[in-house]
């Protein structure tokens, strides 16, 4: 039995409240595996699926709290803290974030002012200001990333540990008598080693050894050990142990028959000075110094009012040979069955524990191996053993730590290192915990479509990692540090985040943390402090040009967080995978640089385009008591009805669980041959034998296919009737599901630049409506049709567009179109259905009723290319050292330019106001006439009014907004404030770069008319 370790924060009625941890393995008990059952045909239909109790009120059945979401579901950022703190200034900052739309922020120290007084009585002013305000306070935990703090640093036996080898040639019959082999990287052992154990191997294929790098060769990023080309391969039956043979520092050992080497292994300090992850002593000290010295024991009070999380960031640190703890030959001897000293040499792969882990199929060459498949199996057991270690002795350790302080420990899970990050994302999130992505080591870049971003498909990948295992754990916030990117500062423009977290609600992420807004003194040169100088973006303070239009944006993603949080996430299919997650926050562009694209996990876009959401499971996942035990993958969340199996070998556990599942109504389609043996060394040729056989059976049964490429998945369930929850017809759109118990949440997106028309079909019945995100409006839809608990919807969705379609499933359908020739925009009236259109048109209709009729709708008003203002006044509120300087301009003849190519504005940033007038002619007030108002291209966010009013909420331009009830007859005066970025401006005066980006509104500025006809 696997014990357990558990952080709890001590009560105490003093002024003083340390944390305290109890010691111990940190593992909770292991999983039983499935049980199987004899394999047959015809069994039962899968059990349904339940309902997670997210805590929040239905959208769709409560609008008013969909059009103005609570602080709960609102945006978050991140907000670094500068050396110079003061209450008035930080209580000012907080108001200002709040103001934005933001409904919290995650607070990230500087390291000079850390772990002080100062810094703690500032925290007590935030949080204070926070709760007063309704807002989340996240704390980081530490001044840098990942967590470190003096009492687990290099020397204390608490930092992170890593182990390398001495080695020494021996040949057969002759004895070695000596000092222990020295580390092959440090012979003088000037890093300090201490021997932990040795051992001695017979070579049966002997190549060039790993070396150290001259110190003019070794990478900036990256080993310093350069890995063989071809593994040394080593007899497995000869591997020994030495360890109690050595006296001292010396082994004295008489090799047998045969060409040998004796193996020294050597633990020290890893050189970044980060706590170790995979040691519970290491949590304990950790925590105890972060709540008195960080947090303040006065402030946890406080703290907890506020509900947020304690968070660890990045995790972005490296061992140059094997990751190692104190205890790590316990723990692996106690979780993988067998002692590991012997089978040490066989685990190295350089590369593989340095902050990037190779991406998938890019492994280095491991420096010796075994002629079968042993070898390999000793590395899979190690990597499994860390991601143990990772998982208990550290995040739950937090965990459990957090909610000491009735708060969350929030971690941007297991990517960058060869650690599992389905299971880690998993199991924090049903122990509480809350996971976090990140837009940037994830692959997200400008631009977001996937025709011309070779990252798009990795970051899919990775993100829906991530999402994938948080769902299994039950969780349905997964949040995202969004929108850091290399070479961007001071080039953001709203629509560049909003760009991002729409493909990203699209992975299933729910919750934007900004990166992220940094604390201004009031003092700071222009414009202001940054917190990654003039290399990664964004450092936002309140002098931004475009902080006053946050709130256009804010509410629009509170809006689509709230949808994406309300219910229970449903997935259509599970990739089987045992493999690590790497990064792209990599030195070079990636944009230009194949060297910064990681290949993709698996071949999904197949599926993805016959409507099929996706996720990936780990080996772990298919036995844990939450996957169910009926046929329905993970029944209380993601809800898995089918499973794709591509891989050479599979855990005897899980291929046993596999086989109990199909039984019981689970379709599974296996790629190519079925896994052939046994991915733990533990159980040896037995085991291997076990998986052989369950494959045999799981072939044998009626809900298994099998197919020769991933291809040809889509196809195989489709013939099993697996049909998707949104089943479309070789189409780009992206979708998420979610379930409450009223209502069926869809989000659709397409990730093309094109536009697309599609016809979804739902698996959903009762009445549809679109739910705008930009306005928080609900209107029901006006063109569907009903049929076998499923619901057809035409669709046409802009280039990077979405779209939220709900089914409130005990309601009857209203009126509506169930078919035409066309996709056409047909409205719900209180007068009936109405059909609009800007062309005209003669449309053959077909209507719920089951009446047909012959719709005309005339032609509109004015020409397509429409009747906006002519000529333009341009105001500038200028931003600069200077303060705001007022600029005016006139631009005749209704000529928009690029800012940089207009006299005096060529290194302008600010905000600006262009205004026009138009005469709007009689035809637009016709009975069903109107027109549309469209900015065409504009570089910088927006606030539109016509004849004084507001047009549209939206912060972001690109859509079409009716404006037809703010016409009148006559003239008209149109008024667009744009906020540009600080780019051209500190690019003038600051000289940090010579980049420069376009600003202004372009156009062309446009009122395009419609037509409309009654239908029926």
């Amino acid at each position: 039995m696997k014990r357990s370790i558990v952080m709890v924060l001590a009560t105490a009625t003093s002024a003083v409240m340390a944390a305290t941890m109890t010691t111990g393995v940190a593992a909770r008990p292991a999983q039983a595996p499935a049980e199987a059952a004899p394999a047959a045909r015809g069994d039962a239909a899968p059990a349904a699926s339940t309902l997670l109790d997210t805590g929040l009120e239905d959208p769709l059945t409560h609008p008013g709290t969909f059009a103005e979401p609570p602080e709960e579901v609102r945006p978050r950022t991140r907000w670094w803290w500068g050396e110079t703190l003061t209450p008035e200034r930080t209580r000012a900052e907080v108001d200002s974030l709040h103001e934005a739309g933001f409904g919290g922020f995650e607070v990230a120290f500087d390291a000079d002012e850390w772990a002080t007084q100062e810094q703690r009585d500032n925290l007590r002013v935030a949080v204070d200001r926070a709760n007063e305000l309704g807002m989340s306070v996240d704390v980081t935990l530490g001044a840098a990333w990942p967590i470190r703090t003096p009492n687990t640093g290099a020397g204390t036996g608490l930092s992170q540990t890593e182990l390398i080898y001495g080695r020494a040639d021996v040949a057969g019959g002759s004895t070695f008598d000596g000092p222990l082999p020295r580390p092959f990287d440090d012979p003088e052992n000037e890093k300090q080693g201490r021997v932990v154990g040795v051992s001695a191997a017979r070579v049966l294929e002997r190549h060039e050894p790993a070396r150290l790098l001259p110190e003019e060769q070794q990478p900036r990023f990256g080993n310093p050990i350069a890995g063989p080309e071809r593994s040394t391969v080593l007899d497995p039956d000869s591997l020994v142990d030495l360890t109690d043979e050595v006296e001292g520092d010396a082994l004295t050992w008489t090799a047998p028959e045969g060409d040998w080497i004796v193996f020294a292994y050597w633990a020290r300090d890893a050189e970044e000075s980060v706590m170790n992850h995979f040691y519970a002593e290491s949590a304990r000290a950790a925590g105890e110094y972060l709540v008195e010295n960080e947090i303040g024991p006065e402030n946890v009070e406080a703290l907890r009012q506020a509900g947020g999380a304690l968070f660890e960031d990045s995790l972005e640190h490296s061992a140059v040979s094997l990751y190692w703890s104190p205890d790590m030959a316990e723990q692996f001897k106690e979780r993988r069955g067998y002692s590991p000293t012997k089978y040490l040499p066989l685990m190295y792969e350089h590369g593989m524990t340095n902050y990037w882990v190779p991406g998938p199929a890019d492994e280095p060459v491991p420096d010796f191996d075994t002629p079968d498949a042993d070898g390999e199996k000793v590395r899979d057991d190690y990597y499994t053993t860390i991601t143990d270690l990772y998982v208990d002795a550290h995040m739950l350790a937090f965990q459990d730590w957090a909610d000491g302080f009735g708060m969350d420990f929030k971690n941007q899970v297991a990517y960058g290192l060869p650690l599992e990050p389905v299971r880690s994302a998993r199991e924090l999130a049903q122990d509480g915990g809350r996971v976090e992505s990140e837009s940037f080591n994830s692959g997200d870049r400008i631009p977001w479509d996937q025709e011309d971003n070779p990252l798009w498909r990795y970051s899919l990948d990775h993100q829906r990692t991530l999402v994938g295992g948080a769902h299994q754990g039950g969780a349905t916030r997964i949040s995202t540090e969004l929108g850091a990117q290399y070479f961007k500062t001071y080039e953001f423009n709203l629509a560049d985040y909003k760009g991002f977290m729409d493909k990203e609600w699209a992975a299933g992420i729910t919750l934007p943390f900004l990166h992220g807004y940094q604390y201004d003194t009031g003092e700071d040169r222009w414009p202001g402090t940054t917190r990654f100088g003039d290399v990664t973006a964004e450092s936002w303070n309140d002098d931004f040009p475009q902080h006053q239009h946050w709130p256009g944006l804010t509410d629009y993603w509170a809006r689509g967080t709230y949808v994406l949080e309300a219910g229970t996430p449903r997935t259509d299919v599970a990739v089987y995978r045992d493999g690590f997650l790497t990064t792209t926050a990599r030195g070079r562009n990636p944009l230009r640089d194949e060297y910064g694209a990681p290949r993709k996990l698996y071949d999904t876009a197949p599926l993805e385009r016959e409507g099929y959401s996706v996720q990936y499971l780990d080996p772990q996942g298919i036995v844990d008591e939450a996957a169910g035990r009926r046929g329905v993958l993970f029944p209380g969340s993601s809800s898995y009805r089918a499973l794709v199996l591509d891989t050479e070998d599979i855990t005897e556990e899980s291929a046993q669980a596999l086989v109990s599942q199909a039984r019981r109504g689970l379709h599974v389609v296996v790629v190519g041959d079925a896994p052939s043996r046994a991915s733990s060394l533990e159980g040896g040729d037995v085991a291997d034998r076990r998986v052989r056989r369950n494959m045999d059976r799981l072939l044998g049964m009626d809900t298994v296919m099998q197919v020769a490429t991933p291809a040809e998945v889509a196809s195989a369930l489709e013939g099993a009737g697996v049909v998707p929850r949104v089943a479309m017809d070789d189409s780009p759109v992206l979708t998420q599901a979610r379930q409450t118990a009223e209502t069926d949440y869809y989000y659709l997106y397409n990730p093309s630049t094109d536009a697309v028309e599609v016809t979804p079909s739902f698996a959903s019945v009762g009445a549809p409506s679109t739910m705008d995100l930009a306005d928080g409006s609900i209107t029901p839809l006006g063109q569907f049709s009903q049929a076998d608990g499923r619901t057809t919807v035409p669709l046409r969705l802009d280039g990077l567009g979405s779209a939220v379609i709900a089914f409130d499933r005990d309601a009857q359908p209203g009126p509506h179109v169930t078919s035409t020739d066309e996709v056409l925009d047909v409205r719900v009236t209180g007068d009936g259905l109405v059909l609009r259109a800007t062309r005209s048109g003669v449309h053959e209709v077909a209507l719920a009723d089951g009446s047909t009729t012959r719709a005309v709708v005339d032609e509109p008003a004015a020409p397509y290319a429409g009747i906006g203002p002519r000529s333009w006044d341009l105001s500038l509120d200028r931003s600069g050292p200077e303060g705001v300087e007022d600029v005016a301009l006139s631009l005749p003849n209704g000529f928009l330019q690029d800012w940089r190519d207009i006299e005096g504005l060529q290194d302008a940033a600010g905000v600006a106001t262009y205004t026009g007038t138009f005469s709007a002619p009689s035809e637009l007030f016709a009975e069903g006439a109107g027109a549309y108002l469209s900015l065409g291209e504009v570089h910088g966010s927006v606030k539109v009014r016509l004849n004084g009013e507001l047009v549209a909420p939206d912060s972001v331009a690109g859509r079409q907004v009716d404006v037809s009830s703010l016409l009148v007859e006559g003239e008209n005066e149109l008024s667009i404030e744009l906020a540009s970025t600080l780019r051209n401006a500190v690019t003038a005066i600051n000289g940090t770069s010579a980049r420069t980006q376009a600003q202004g509104l372009l156009g062309p500025v446009q009122l395009i008319p419609y037509a409309s006809t009654p239908l029926g």
